[in-house]
């Protein structure tokens, strides 16, 4: 249910628009971190390689996911209404059986 209650407060306030400038301006960042680091006069070759492998591995994650959780997308929510209907009218009635509510355990057995 938050994925929804998320969606709902992204549409209203943190824009398509607005998430790719965020995500340009980390990727800038990165894109200067990544030329410093080639510059570095006191770093070793081989730190300045695993200092670029550790940028390229960093995941950006910003705002919202790209794709969302809808495992609720075929939920039918009922008002409070709908479901005391629903259960009434899924109770058995007195003319119909019921064993079901009945122990099928017998004295002895």
């Amino acid at each position: 249910m938050s994925d929804y209650l998320g969606q709902a407060y992204v549409d209203r306030y943190f824009s398509a628009e607005a998430k790719a400038d965020v995500e340009k301006m980390v990727q800038d960042i990165l894109a200067v971190y990544r030329d410093r680091i080639k510059t570095l006069d006191w770093m070793s070759e081989t730190t300045k390689e695993k200092a670029i492998e550790k940028l390229d591995t960093i995941q950006i994650n910003i705002g919202y996911p790209d794709d969302w959780d809808d495992t609720l997308k075929d939920v039918e929510i009922l008002s409070a209404e709908q479901e005391a209907a629903s259960v009434t009218t899924s109770l058995p009635s007195k003319k119909e059986p019921t064993s079901c509510w009945q122990s099928s355990r017998r004295p002895g057995g």
